[in-house]
């Protein structure tokens, strides 16, 4: 080594490393960001996807609430006879009891403008009896029972509030339809039958899953992650046109009852014309906790059925 030269100390050495170091770590730290955060922002579209799609369902079913027969002389809105919506599980299978009331269930009913509707054309000999039909009516496609059969759920309703009932069609045979149980009532002749939809909505707690119910015998998943799930009632108040009220569960469940064991309901839940929705939903398992995002996405919004404020 010349006078002129000098080699790198310890010290040098020690401080070039550390500063690149230091600048690794920064790059890893931005590198591990930038990953988590295209995470979450993953996380975050499948939470917003997925609230929509479920608020897209709901809203679908319940603006729907209430509508009744499309064709003949009865067509028109289900109101004032029968509640388009009702907060317990309905339908044959495990149904709730009477006069239930749980916010994180709601079971909504509706006609189709699309299905079969008719009327009877003579007296139920017994509540069990087979139902005589009109197979010719305006409402009926061709080709049969008014477009009946097996497994089909059926309204069957007369303008008298709160006799209805909900049944499935064991058999259809061109003019007659025999119902799998028994009906509350022998209905009379001009009494309304009807495809009817029928889903209930709601939530698997324990397996924290959005679920939903036909009414009949399938229950399906509609989303995994659910942390929770509320519905709101909201009436007119009696005397007012315009002004809201809640119809909390005292009110819709301290009677006076219409309809007939085992379909009878509280009045008040005639007076429904709004429902309000409220969905938590969670981040899929393995979810990223970045920024202070708890991964959870809550969703609310209103329904007015369109049907439910209709004066049949």
């Amino acid at each position: 080594m010349s006078a002129g030269e000098r080699g790198v100390t310890l010290i040098e050495v020690l401080v070039a490393a550390a500063i690149l170091l230091a600048v690794t770590a920064a790059l890893l730290q931005f590198a591990m960001l930038t990953r988590r955060l295209v995470q979450v922002q993953g996380d975050l579209s499948d939470l917003n996807q997925r609230a929509r799609v479920a608020g897209a369902l709901l809203y679908r079913d319940l603006v729907m609430a209430g509508a009744g027969p499309w064709h003949g002389a009865d067509r028109g809105t289900l109101t004032g006879i029968l509640p388009g919506v009702r907060p317990f599980r309905a339908g044959a299978k495990q149904p709730d009891p009477e006069l239930a009331f749980a916010d994180d269930r709601l079971s909504v009913l509706y006609v189709s403008d699309t299905r079969s509707q008719t009327v009877l054309v003579s007296d139920m000999a017994a509540p069990g009896a087979p139902l005589v039909i009109n197979a010719a009516a305006p409402g009926c496609p061709g080709g049969g029972a008014c477009g009946f059969s097996a497994g089909d759920r059926a309204l069957i309703v007369k303008s008298t509030p709160g006799a209805f009932d909900v049944f499935t069609v064991s058999t259809a045979d061109f003019n007659v339809l025999a119902p799998a149980a028994p009906l509350s009532d022998a209905y009379p002749e001009g009494s309304v039958v009807a495809a009817v939809t029928e889903r209930v909505y709601y939530l698997d707690r324990s397996q924290r899953r959005l679920m939903v119910y036909d009414g009949a015998q399938t229950d399906a998943v509609v989303f995994d992650n659910v942390r929770d799930l509320r519905f709101t009632y909201f009436g007119t108040a009696e005397g007012s046109a315009v002004q809201w009220e809640t119809l909390s569960q005292g009110v819709l469940t301290d009677g006076p009852l219409l309809g007939t064991v085992p379909n009878r309901f509280d009045a008040d839940l005639l007076r429904v014309r709004r429902v309000r929705v409220f969905i938590e939903l969670d981040a899929p398992d393995g979810w990223v906790n970045w920024g202070g995002w708890r991964g959870t996405r809550q969703v609310s919004f209103d329904v007015t059925p369109r049907n439910l404020g209709i004066t049949r």
